[in-house]
């Protein structure tokens, strides 16, 4: 722990929880105690005035992560870092009654930096936001394909780091054959993750 404390500059108090949460997170990739984080910002979770809510919570999450790119190349560690941006669930396409968004069966994500290929979308839904499948090759959306899920982008986000034979041992996926979506593009060298 000494090696994080070393490493920790003076933590900005400002605002925006996630800066804070950057600064001890690049810390500790310097210091050689971590190489995965998750970072959080709550308040998503919008059944009321969706808009209004969402707005100003977009706005300090792309914030912290135009921060981290900033800072992680301050640090020397840009070049190793992998920053991925999901929820646990999705938003309804439609407003409810109160203006808000219901929980919703798909989302997204945003990954960015080494061994990412960008400039790509993947994936894609239906006029009733349902997931549509997509060819496991191609990943061009195609009927009798494969619906993205979790376990894939998990699956993805190990191969990238270098530990997929190893977690997968410990903690199976259970993806099955024929479903190894390659969502990232080309290969690098493993990466630390930032989830």
């Amino acid at each position: 722990m000494r090696a994080l404390q070393r490493r920790l500059p003076t933590l900005d108090d400002g605002p925006n929880p996630l800066i804070r949460q950057v600064q001890v997170a690049l810390a500790a990739f310097r210091a050689g105690v971590s190489v995965a984080v998750n970072l959080e910002l709550d308040g998503f979770d919008t059944h009321v005035d969706h808009d209004a809510e969402h707005g100003p919570l977009l706005a300090q999450l792309l914030a912290a992560v135009d921060f981290a790119g900033e800072e992680a190349e301050r640090q020397g560690v840009a070049d190793d870092l992998v920053i991925v941006v999901s929820s646990e669930f999705g938003r309804t396409s439609h407003y409810n009654a109160l203006r808000g968004k219901d929980h919703g069966p798909v989302t997204s994500v945003l990954a960015l930096g080494k061994g990412i290929a960008g400039g790509r979308v993947v994936g894609a839904t239906n006029e009733r936001h349902e997931a549509l499948a997509v060819d496991p090759a191609t990943l061009a959306v195609r009927e009798g394909g494969v619906r993205i899920e979790p376990k894939h982008v998990h699956q993805e986000l190990r191969r990238l780091a270098g530990i997929a034979e190893a977690c997968e041992a410990l903690y199976p996926l259970d993806v099955a054959d024929g479903e190894d979506l390659r969502l990232f593009g080309a290969r690098g060298e493993a990466a630390r993750v930032v989830a």
